[in-house]
């Protein structure tokens, strides 16, 4: 495995990045991080320091909540949005029935919603982040977040991978919570995560060769309870083909490994996270468990896209869909905003691809979010400078991983470069929290 480090220069600022080479696919897996509350907290900073604070025009009062595993909730989990076996979903249901805002104040309309209220604020896993506009909306965190630093120490490598609900515009149903991964994943053949959004995937096959090529949910079977769902005997619903289900005798809402909610009668909104299979008979569901077969000739795969190279083509315009923030209300469209000016838009970046047969990722640091010095730090690059990065540094193949402030690489345990989130008084780093991984 080689490790080094290059810099850029674009006129008066300059790019940094570190790139690293290793020999074997086969050695590439995905990781859990290790739980740590710090990391909603990290989350919740952000929001209320940096993404509400500088788009307050478009943001109402949001307000962030996260449930330990033992939380005793004790509510029905009988609702119009099925029946919920998620607890968060259950909570964000409960809350956008019993909490409204009034004049700028929350209000509540009965003592267990405020009880509940008040106990998370209490334990610190609730938090308020307020713009400018007058709307209320609950953001259901996952408790399973945690950070790269503290997760598989014993690693040669480990970095940051696919997409995840992050941005409050893709909690865009009840049943979306943030830090659910997105996007296919294929870990030693079997699929841990399925096809979303028809999105460009990397994919090294079981016979050693490497493609970048979109993938779709309808080429894959989904096994429930030891029933085998696929596009010829129900209905898979997803973003952005439909934003509600038809009418339907039973749905089952699913988010990566799990069915929800079951819901009678259709007309479900689909969740930006997840999917719903839409059933026109009344089934048995003992086992909630979510399963995928399919693409068996794929060793390893990790769905997030805009491609970069293809066999030393340059991508030049984008392939996968993202939506626009600044056109927030296209909710329908599926998540994880994307700076969308091509030649432009500067981020930190992070690529996996291949030189020569073998592995390379590259960490591409960006601004940071308080404290840049134009030409001392590095400014980050567009999607074309990207490209043009590279092709220089001599890759066949490579694709866009989760950039932005989750973009992150320990070689040998060591951190060489910065995150771009960054406390406003102190400048120093602030690490994002995830909920997957890749690892060597």
């Amino acid at each position: 495995m080689e490790n080094s480090i290059h810099t850029f220069k674009n006129e008066d600022e300059i790019i940094k990045v570190q790139m690293i080479e290793f020999d074997d696919f086969n050695s590439l897996h995905f990781f859990n991080m290790k739980k740590d509350h710090q990391a909603f907290i990290n989350l919740c900073n952000l929001y209320q320091n940096y993404i509400v604070k500088k788009y307050k025009e478009i943001f109402g009062t949001l307000i962030l909540f996260t449930l330990p595993d033992d939380y005793p909730l004790n509510l029905d989990n009988n609702t119009e949005y099925g029946t919920i076996y998620s607890k968060e979903t259950l909570l964000n249901i409960y809350f956008r029935k019993h909490i409204c805002l009034k004049n700028g104040e929350l209000v509540f309309n009965n003592e267990r919603s405020e009880e509940i209220f008040n106990d998370l604020v209490n334990k610190d896993c609730l938090k308020i982040a307020k713009g400018k506009r007058k709307y209320l909306k609950f953001l259901p965190v996952s408790n399973k977040l945690g950070f790269i630093s503290e997760s598989h120490k014993d690693s040669m490598l480990r970095f940051n991978s696919n997409f995840f609900v992050m941005d409050s515009f893709d909690v865009d149903s009840v049943y979306d919570v943030i830090g659910t991964n997105i996007g296919l994943c294929i870990d030693d053949g079997k699929i841990i995560n399925p096809s979303f959004f028809d999105r460009e995937t990397f994919i090294y096959k079981k016979d050693g060769t490497f493609l970048i090529e979109k993938t779709n949910i309808n080429d894959l079977e989904i096994i429930i309870d030891n029933k085998v769902f696929n596009k010829d005997n129900c209905h898979i619903c997803m973003r952005p083909d439909c934003l509600f289900t038809k009418e339907s005798v039973m749905d089952l809402i699913i988010v990566e490994n799990e069915v929800v909610s079951i819901k009678r009668g259709g007309k479900t909104r689909i969740p930006s996270g997840g999917f719903v299979i839409s059933l026109d008979k009344e089934i048995e569901i003992n086992d909630r468990k979510v399963s995928y077969q399919g693409y068996n000739d794929i060793k390893f795969a990790v769905q997030v896209g805009n491609s970069i190279l293809i066999d030393n083509k340059e991508t030049l315009e984008f392939k996968s869909s993202f939506y626009n923030f600044l056109k927030f209300w296209k909710v329908s469209f599926p998540p994880s905003m994307y700076p969308l000016n091509f030649k432009k838009s500067k981020a930190p970046r992070m690529i996996l691809g291949t030189k020569d047969n073998k592995g390379v990722v590259l960490w591409i640091e960006g601004k940071g979010k308080f404290g840049y010095q134009n030409g001392l730090d590095s400014a980050g690059a567009s999607l074309l400078e990207t490209v043009k990065i590279c092709k220089s540094l001599g890759l066949n193949n490579a694709i866009h991983l989760d950039g932005g402030g989750s973009a992150e690489i320990y070689y040998q345990n060591r951190k060489l470069l910065k995150v771009s989130d960054r406390d406003e008084k102190t400048l120093e780093e602030i690490e994002r929290g995830l909920s997957l991984g890749l690892f060597i």
